[in-house]
């Protein structure tokens, strides 16, 4: 994690994680991308450069990769709510 854009506190059976959202970046080719990622303390569990075709869409891209890793991994809560709040982002 370099800059991060946002961050939500995560626990996982009584330990803090922190998903962090860069903010999207434009590099010299053109390219979006925005990093996603999860720590644990200072540990990367994961980081994933996510492109799209504008700084836009791959924000989106992001926050929607981020929720499917996390719900597949399962037992991550926000407070005391198992309810992550993310937003329904389609696949289409």
């Amino acid at each position: 994690m370099t800059n991060p854009f946002v961050t939500r506190n995560l626990l996982r059976e009584g330990i803090g994680y922190v998903l962090y959202v860069e903010q999207p970046v434009n590099d010299e080719d053109g390219a979006w991308s925005t990093q996603v990622g999860l720590l644990r303390g200072r540990e990367e569990c994961w980081s994933h450069n996510v492109y799209g075709y504008d700084g836009l869409q791959s924000l989106l891209l992001s926050l929607s990769l981020a929720k499917r890793l996390l719900e597949s991994e399962g037992g991550f809560t926000v407070g005391d709510s198992d309810d992550l709040m993310f937003p329904d982002i389609p696949d289409n």
